[in-house]
């Protein structure tokens, strides 16, 4: 019985574990993205100050 389940739940966290890898990258770099263009904002925020 057990050595039925394993290629079952292999297959489905394989199939369901890929799209929610690159959707968890995808939002990483958006949310990378944004805080950078926004830190790099604020830097020449203050040159301008200056």
């Amino acid at each position: 019985m057990q050595s039925d389940l394993v290629p079952l739940g292999f297959y489905l966290t394989h199939r369901q574990g890929l799209p929610v890898l690159i959707h968890l990258s995808c939002r990483f770099v958006t949310t990378y993205a944004f805080s950078n263009i926004r830190f790099l904002k604020v830097l020449r925020h203050e040159e301008k100050k200056r």
